[in-house]
């Protein structure tokens, strides 16, 4: 199913009111994702249905806002995108951040099957999809610089399974509740964040980030190892 006339706009405004500069293959490749997220979607539960039809501003332009967060780190390329599902948000990252190598992970076979595919047809050289258990990644080798995950647990239990696969000055950043249905003047402020949820050894940096095309903002957490003093 090719995007409307009025999708391609909505998508191009939400780019530049993300401050997302790319060129013609980069777009190309946003759209075909978002093609082969519907027509797979028919088979295989990648959202729900009443997403479908309003897809680029939910879920593809809501991945994207954090993209200045995962590219902001100053020394590593390594993402690993937690619980990934259909590919949110690694699958858009990916895309607008091709210096960044990308490892999409979940248990289920079946959206992985999805993923690799669309690999393939998107030609995203820097994407790795893995059917696995997040804690199962402890027992190898590798590190990530960024790990990302969206709406998928609570920040402590994320922290817990996102921790020992942290580079050294690697952060965990997540994408948590979305606020909805008219918030105040105010809402571009960051949600409180009570410390003690966390360990003490965790620094927490909340955003507030809107979402074009949506009355919504959602809060986002960026966490790392606290530097001893």
């Amino acid at each position: 199913m090719e995007l409307s006339v009025a999708e391609q706009q909505q998508l191009n405004n939400g780019l530049r009111a993300l401050d997302l500069e790319m060129d013609d293959t980069a777009l190309a490749r946003l759209q075909g994702y978002i093609e082969l997220v519907r027509k797979w979607n028919k088979a295989i539960n990648l959202v729900s249905r009443q997403d479908v039809e309003r897809f680029v501003s939910r879920h593809l332009l809501d991945s994207l806002s954090i993209a200045q967060l995962v590219a902001a780190h100053p020394t590593g390329n390594k993402v690993l995108d937690i619980g990934t599902g259909g590919g949110l948000p690694g699958i858009p990252l990916s895309i607008v951040l091709p210096q960044m190598q990308f490892t999409l992970a979940d248990r289920s076979d079946k959206k992985i099957r999805f993923l690799n595919q669309a690999v393939r047809r998107l030609e995203l050289a820097n994407v790795s999809p893995i059917a696995t258990d997040v804690a199962l990644l402890t027992q190898q080798a590798d590190r990530y610089d960024v790990v990302v995950s969206r709406a998928v647990a609570a920040p402590k239990l994320l922290w817990q399974l996102a921790q020992p696969l942290l580079a050294p000055q690697g952060r965990l950043i997540l994408q948590t509740q979305v606020r909805t249905n008219g918030y105040p003047d105010d809402a571009a402020q960051p949600l409180p964040i009570d410390p003690l949820d966390l360990d003490a050894q965790v620094t927490v940096e909340p955003h507030a980030f809107e979402v074009p095309g949506l009355q919504s903002l959602h809060d986002v957490l960026v966490l790392s190892e606290r530097k001893p003093t």
